[in-house]
């Protein structure tokens, strides 16, 4: 058996090809490997760290010599944390001694001789200079690999505190994609960012158990329960997966068949994990069996997640790339693993999981930013689309009612006001007082009925400019009122749509009617000006004003719909014996202006 100088250690140096390994039954003890030490039994060269699938028990002997010559301590390290039994001796002639306490999942956390998330013992510990070191390891059922080295104390720091800086971006990475799901979640009320948190909780859960950080930090105290605990956090993760796939994807609404398949799924992950905590001794027992079966249902729901997004591809092409690339990155991770523990290779250099994990993170997280701002883009859409349809019905309302009000200007200008002329012509010939008295009321009438149908039908169509028809409208304001209207244009356009003029119009008209009859006003400014791509009116007087917490009339309603069936805005402002200000803004495009400013 070659012998291992430790003044060859620098930093880390690998056990492979440097230790001979035995395997046995889990009855065979300490003197009877030391007997076949003694006898000088020839035993297996370790060239290779990962056994896979077992059911034996392995020691570990590596022959050492002048470890008091080493100027700092030298460590032995087991870079696998999940190892069920796990015991050093230093062996020395006939002297036998243990190398700390009996360790690992089976016992609790504090029988580690150094507190690490791995199993780590000092060689200096043994006390002499020259001794065979051998390491019994059991881990019953399950797979086992284990990756030996041995480390000056300085160079184990440094790698501790690499591994710990790599965790430490990696979770916080985690913790910060689970904290903006929940916010979004709890903002935006989408489900699919709550069953993502709740897959990147387990996640994390998975990974800190995977690299032993769990046992360390949350259960150094309970014994046993680790391999129990890895079994359940597997089982959560998948579940979880499943669950917020079916929502990232939508499945239940395109694939009803694929989504009943993985509801069964779900059952038995669900009745397994709901089952554990009575049936944990069975489990533990079963471990050789239970391990392989979670992995099959886990691959076969991975199946089924992958053929529902080449199904629902054609349908929601982007979300299902981001979920096939997502996908990749952590199923290509778990294949690793899984050929690691099967002993298909050795022990790569990296935890993949953490690698596809921290991937799969990020691409879930713009697709599912991606997925929302779709369903917003679609809900925005809606939205533009039912603000079109309600601008087009209050257009046509508006229209209905011009056309309504033309034809009731029409009947009284040529019918009613027709025959009260006739009716004035005909009292004319007849001669008292009394006619005279009732040829001139019906002479008013008439004059009145007029300016009514002049009112409700302005002859648009004769000047097809709406600065004459304000113009025609502050005409007949002074004749029944005596404020003093001042008229003002600013490179206003020549020439309107008929619906824009039609609307002013009936603005500018409905605000110095309410100006007439309740402003008690003696100064009103009208202006009509056109500013970056806006025709402005702006209607001010020097009135009482009104309370505007008390709800306008039909009349500035009317206004208001009106401006906004042009897409434009109507302000109004009012206050208490300080008049009252309206504004109204059109857009306009492409319309020419005049050339200057007129009065």
């Amino acid at each position: 058996m070659d012998t291992l100088d430790i003044m060859s250690v620098n930093g880390s140096f690998s056990l492979l090809n440097h230790a001979y390994f035995i395997s046995t039954t889990s009855t065979t003890t300490i003197d009877s490997i030391v007997n076949s030490i003694r006898s000088g039994k020839e035993f297996t060269m370790l060239n290779k760290f990962n056994f896979g699938y077992n059911d034996t028990t392995y020691w570990i002997i590596v022959r050492v010599k002048n470890i008091k010559l080493s100027h700092e301590r030298i460590l032995l390290e087991i870079q696998n944390p999940h190892i069920d039994r796990l015991q050093a001796y230093c062996v020395e002639g006939t002297r036998i001694k243990k190398l700390g306490l009996e360790t690992g999942d089976m016992n609790l956390f504090n029988t580690r001789s150094i507190p690490h998330r791995n199993y780590v013992w000092s060689l200096n510990e043994c006390g002499v200079n020259d001794f065979d070191l051998v390491l019994r390891i059991e881990k019953r059922k399950s797979s086992l690999n284990i990756p030996a080295f041995l480390w000056t104390e300085s160079a184990h720091r440094i790698s501790s505190m690499r591994a710990t800086l790599f965790f430490g971006i990696c979770f916080g990475m985690m913790f910060v994609v689970l904290i903006y799901s929940l916010i979004a979640g709890i903002f935006l009320g989408a489900r699919v960012y709550f069953f993502y948190a709740f897959f990147i909780f387990t996640s994390i859960f998975f990974l800190a158990t995977y690299e032993g950080l769990s046992f360390q930090l949350l259960y150094p105290l309970l014994k046993n329960f680790n391999s129990l605990f890895r079994m359940l956090i597997n089982g959560f993760v998948t579940l979880a997966f499943v669950i917020f796939s079916i929502e990232f994807l939508n499945i239940k609404s395109y694939a009803i068949l694929l989504y009943r398949m993985l509801l069964v799924i779900i059952i038995i992950f669900s009745a397994l994990l709901i089952a554990t905590p009575f049936f944990k001794t069975v489990f533990i027992t079963h471990g050789l069996f239970l391990i392989p079966f979670i992995l099959t249902l886990s691959g076969i729901a991975n199946l089924l997640l992958f053929v529902s997004a080449l199904k629902l591809f054609s349908r929601q092409r982007l979300v299902s790339l981001f979920y096939l690339v997502a996908y990749f990155s952590i199923v290509i991770a778990v294949i690793i693993s899984i050929m690691e523990d099967f002993g298909w290779f050795e022990v790569v250099p990296f935890n993949p999981l953490f690698i596809g994990a921290l991937i799969e993170m990020l691409v879930f997280a713009f697709g599912i930013s991606y997925k929302i701002k779709k369903v917003y883009d679609k809900k925005n859409l809606l939205m533009r689309n039912l603000h079109n349809h309600q601008k087009e019905m209050m257009q046509s309302y508006l229209q209905g009612v011009e056309k309504e009000r033309m034809r009731i200007a029409g009947e009284l200008h040529d019918g009613v006001g027709s025959r009260l002329s006739n009716l004035s012509r005909v009292i004319s010939v007849l001669k008292s007082e009394a006619v005279d008295f009732v040829e001139s009321e019906i002479v008013s009438l008439s004059d009145e009925i007029r300016n009514l149908s002049h009112q409700m039908m302005p002859a648009v169509m004769n000047y097809k400019v709406l600065t004459e028809l304000v113009a025609e409208l502050i005409v007949q304001a002074k004749k029944i009122s005596s404020i003093e209207f001042t008229f003002q244009c600013y490179y206003f356009p020549e020439k309107l749509p008929e619906n824009q003029t039609h609307e002013l119009y009936r603005i500018i008209q409905e605000a110095l009617n309410n100006i007439i009859k309740h402003s008690r006003a003696t100064e009103t400014d009208i202006q009509l000006f056109a500013h970056h791509q806006e025709l402005v009116v702006s209607i001010e007087d020097n009135g009482i004003g009104f309370d505007q917490t008390i709800p306008g009339g039909l009349g500035l309603i009317q206004m208001k719909r009106r401006a906004e069936a042009l897409g434009g805005k109507f302000e109004i402002n009012s206050f208490k014996s300080y008049g009252t200000a309206i504004l109204i803004t059109i857009p306009i495009l492409n319309i020419a202006t005049t050339s200057e400013p007129a009065t």
